[in-house]
């Protein structure tokens, strides 16, 4: 059961935090027809603003609502829980999408994320669908995403508002100049946490904290007692319900965070997808760091 918990934690976004950034290059005039590459290197052409939209990825999925879109979606993943609007869309999957659902939703755009369902999304643009596939790497990558499905669905103005809201977010956090050590917990048994390259680390960065994975070659690297016991972190960050069996756990009864009870939940949703809640996931955890 442990190890399905994880699995579903994980694989929605799995290698989105280590993954390269597509190179999203939209025409600088920003009128139909409009051209990206996409990230398999290949153009995609958008001859007009797209009416019936199907999201293959939660953090899409979330873009497109804020972009003021949803009239415009017909179809999302059973991953898209976010705004409570997207679970009253058609749901077409998850890693095993339904393909008869999705040829009757007759969507003029399909958007999804490259690691997430290469093969799903090779086989729908072999289809005939006009499929554009990105590849959010961070925060930067994240914006970069929001810019270019704005542009396509011929909602620049409405992108260039909510970019500015992230920007504005993340600028508002004043990190201490001593930085709290943190431990992000995305799993006990074993134990695995997130390290560079995903987009928790460059968040929990960003908001202040030193991550004590920092130094590891992995987004998503699992640390032994020992290791842990070492880097003696000020705060334990948790998605999902462990702060008792932490609380209760031998091995760990003498780090800081264990003795003064800074262990914190955070939302994985929040902190996991490359969308338009980024600039609200940094500040959640600012918060968080300043309460230790």
């Amino acid at each position: 059961m442990r190890k399905k918990l994880l699995f579903f934690l994980l694989m929605p976004l799995l290698f989105i935090g280590c993954s390269k950034p597509g190179k999203n290059i939209p025409q600088p005039q920003g009128s139909f027809p409009l051209t990206i590459t996409d990230a398999f290197e290949e153009e995609v052409t958008i001859e007009k603003p797209p009416v019936r939209i199907i999201s293959l990825a939660p953090s899409h999925t979330e873009i497109l609502f804020q972009l003021g879109l949803e009239d415009k979606i017909v179809g999302v993943t059973n991953w898209c829980n976010w705004p409570g609007e997207a679970q009253k869309k058609t749901l077409v999957g998850d890693i095993n999408l339904n393909f008869e659902k999705i040829v009757s939703l007759k969507p003029d755009l399909i958007v999804g994320i490259r690691s997430m369902q290469e093969e799903n999304l090779k086989r729908l643009a072999q289809m005939g669908y006009k499929v554009l596939s990105l590849e959010p790497a961070g925060i930067e990558g994240t914006i970069k995403t929001i810019e270019t499905l704005g542009l396509v669905t011929d909602r620049r103005a409405e992108a260039g508002r909510l970019i500015a809201k992230i920007k504005e977010q993340l600028a508002s956090i004043k990190p201490k100049t001593t930085r709290p050590k943190v431990l992000m917990v995305l799993d006990l048994d074993p134990l695995y946490t997130v390290g560079p390259g995903s987009l928790q680390d460059e968040l929990l960065v960003r908001a202040g904290g030193e991550n004590i994975a920092a130094e590891t070659n992995t987004p998503w690297p699992q640390l032994s007692d020992e290791i842990i016991i070492a880097q003696d972190p000020d705060v334990i960050l948790v998605t999902a319900d462990f702060q008792e069996r932490i609380l209760n756990k031998a091995a760990w009864r003498n780090l800081k965070a264990v003795k003064k009870g800074a262990i914190y939940s955070v939302d994985p949703d929040l902190i996991s997808r490359p969308g338009p809640r980024i600039g609200e996931a940094a500040v959640e955890i600012a918060q968080v760091l300043g309460e230790k």
